[in-house]
């Protein structure tokens, strides 16, 4: 209402300075700006002793580059309108594991996105292969987004109990 008079260009910040003697910490931006979804890249090398091992690293590489994909639809599901729709991508549970059982100690992950992913088939020394063209080292780095951010709360439930939490 400020505004509409004319002449007057008022901010929120100065109607509270002139009304009620205060004005709003501009550090408090720094503090808080609203929750974060949390993002994390992992780091794996392999080394392929064998055409059998060769063969597992491609499949690996294939099964998480299909799972980040969308994938398409033939038909919808809305009042019958055709093709043209989407689905999403896969969503991925982490989880560090000790063994066979889970890590008790390191933090623990929400559902998560496959972001983006890269392969790099040199390992930064020049592309070595196999006589049947497999490379001797492969480094795969994956980058995964959480799908929802972590609330204080999260912490007290089942996901959230035990070692560090989230």
């Amino acid at each position: 209402m400020i505004n509409m008079v004319p002449g007057a260009q008022l901010s929120f910040t100065d109607t509270l300075a002139r009304t009620q003697g205060v004005v709003i910490n501009p550090n408090t931006e720094f503090l808080f700006r609203g929750p974060q979804v949390r993002k994390f890249s992992f780091a794996f090398t392999f080394v392929a002793r064998s055409e059998k091992e060769g063969e597992e690293i491609k499949q690996i590489i294939r099964h998480f580059k299909k799972h980040m994909s969308p994938k398409k639809t033939l038909a919808s599901n809305l009042s019958g309108a055709g093709g043209g729709f989407l689905q999403s991508p896969d969503v991925f549970q982490i989880q560090y594991m000790t063994g066979s059982n889970e890590h008790n100690f390191l933090n623990k992950f929400k559902y998560c996105a496959l972001q983006n992913m890269t392969v790099n088939y040199s390992n930064g020394s020049g592309y070595i292969s196999y006589e049947d063209g497999t490379p001797v080292i492969v480094t795969m780095v994956l980058a995964f987004n959480e799908l929802t951010p972590v609330y204080a709360e999260d912490y007290d439930s089942k996901l959230g109990q035990g070692g560090v939490g989230f």
